[in-house]
């Protein structure tokens, strides 16, 4: 249960937890966390990497992907999964590791030793077929120094697309940041955000809150417009009704967000996609042309000039796809 519902182990120390336990069951003795981390869980682990590397010794080819990341306390971390085809001929995907990088450098060197230590102590250093990684300069050093065949992820490959066209576009910055000057004045206030449902419930608008967007996720930025559009009614009147609203969105410019709202819905549905467990490279391709298609159809007021840059990065970052190598795609 702690493990498949990413539970703290101290849910065994928990009084409710332990109440609902006893009634269940009087005669079980509650585990202790200690035990629980010392004993129990050690325990599975070695039976769970057991199991993995029975299959992976099976498998003659195996891909994977890599991620790394900092965490809110500041910890370095790699992330590593292995994807290959059983002897059933089923799509397998096993997280083999989580582990601490504990290095201080983020250089190329330090990565690929990293890499290579991790590979060898799960036995497929000869076996891997294709590495995908993010499109990080470190990252992309490291693996060129090796002799792994390696791509950038598809997912983040988009979201630099978007930021070239998107974020960076000096003609939208401002109505980003009209909106979230917008957002933030009624998450701050709690008076606004009083007005604000009074005005919902008014008007028979649903009640959600407004989202506020994260610089570093570009769907969020697509979120934010989306509530906004969905309470456009709302904020209008709530906004009319309260002293100290400096900004407000333009009829010009509510119509300028459906439209940019229009556009980053497709990059977000190719997402959707990519974040299926069952994705393939073999759907590089026929996403990336579906993008293309759509964004070249569009005719949508005001953004043109951006609709162009989307398929100018697209094509850049994309060319050659149909017939390049797979260790030479989209780098």
């Amino acid at each position: 249960m702690i493990c498949v519902d990413n539970q703290p182990l101290s849910v065994v120390e928990n009084k409710g937890f332990r109440k609902l336990i006893a009634f269940l069951e009087p005669r079980y003795s509650m585990v202790s966390r200690k035990f629980l981390a010392n004993t129990l869980i050690p325990e599975m682990y070695q039976t769970t990497c057991e199991k993995v590397k029975g299959l992976l010794v099976q498998t003659e080819y195996i891909s994977l992907t890599l991620d790394m990341w900092t965490s809110s306390a500041k910890d370095d971390f790699m992330g590593i999964t292995a994807h290959f085809i059983d002897s059933e001929y089923e799509a397998c995907h096993v997280a083999l590791e989580v582990r601490p990088f504990l290095e201080v450098s983020h250089n190329a060197e330090n990565i690929i030793h990293f890499i290579l230590e991790l590979c060898e102590s799960w036995n497929i250093e000869d076996r891997i077929f294709v590495i995908v990684r993010d499109n990080a300069r470190n990252i992309t050093a490291a693996l060129n120094s090796s002799t792994y065949q390696h791509l950038p992820c598809l997912a983040h490959t988009l979201q630099l697309v978007i930021h070239d066209a998107v974020l960076k576009s000096a003609s939208l910055s401002n109505i980003f940041s009209v909106c979230r000057w917008v957002v933030g004045h009624y998450k701050h206030s709690t008076a606004a955000t009083k007005v604000l449902k009074k005005a919902q419930a008014t008007l028979g608008v649903k009640q959600h809150r407004l989202v506020q967007d994260e610089t570093t996720r570009w769907n969020s930025s697509l979120h934010m417009i989306q509530r906004l559009l969905e309470q456009k009614q709302a904020v209008t009147l709530a906004s009319s009704q309260l002293a100290g609203v400096n900004e407000e969105l333009t009829s010009t410019q509510w119509e300028l967000l459906k439209n940019i709202a229009e556009v980053l819905e497709i990059f977000n549905q190719a997402t959707l996609v990519l974040s299926s467990s069952s994705v393939t490279i073999s759907e590089v391709i026929p996403i990336v042309n579906s993008i293309i298609k759509h964004l070249e159809d569009l005719n949508l007021p005001g953004l043109t000039g951006v609709r162009n840059d989307l398929l100018a990065s697209l094509k850049l970052r994309f060319k050659e796809m149909e017939t390049r190598k797979v260790s030479e795609l989209y780098n």
